[in-house]
């Protein structure tokens, strides 16, 4: 049986530790191989993406009472391109940089780029792939509070 210590819970600050970047490195889609690929990132709990959580609430909620004031109740159910809208938003806020190899930018379509998130915002538009391994860096705190 595993010795029980105490530990006080105050003392892990999830919040803190998401605020601070980490790299993680894009894999193939199909071999789960590295790629060389550097996307830095912050974490689900970081200040950036609870603003940007905040602010998807927001634009919901007033959504939600235009509905009801039109008189079709207040539930309001997000439509597809609002949420797909949202999960690029959260990936582009939490991307603070890239790189491949020691060159700071990546290739997309043949053209080199520089971070810009602009150009976050186009790259994961253009590879749902890597939005999804992003996101998930995003939502893993292990990434960010290692045990």
């Amino acid at each position: 049986m595993k010795k029980t210590t105490k530990i006080d819970l105050s003392t892990l600050n999830p919040t803190a530790a998401c605020d601070k970047p980490v790299e993680i490195e894009l894999l193939h889609p199909a071999n789960r191989e590295p790629l060389g690929v550097f996307i830095s990132i912050v974490g689900a709990d970081s200040g950036v993406i609870k603003d940007v959580v905040a602010d998807f609430r927001k634009a919901n909620a007033a959504k939600a009472a235009a509905h009801e004031r039109q008189g079709k109740g207040g539930k309001y159910i997000t439509p597809d391109s609002a949420f797909e809208d949202f999960v690029k938003q959260k990936a582009t806020a939490a991307t603070l940089g890239w790189r491949t190899g020691d060159a700071p930018t990546i290739t997309l379509k043949g053209e080199d780029l520089p971070y810009t998130p602009a150009n976050a915002r186009k790259l994961y538009e253009d590879a749902q792939w890597i939005q999804l391994q992003v996101l998930q860096g995003v939502d893993d705190l292990l990434n960010f509070m290692p045990s």
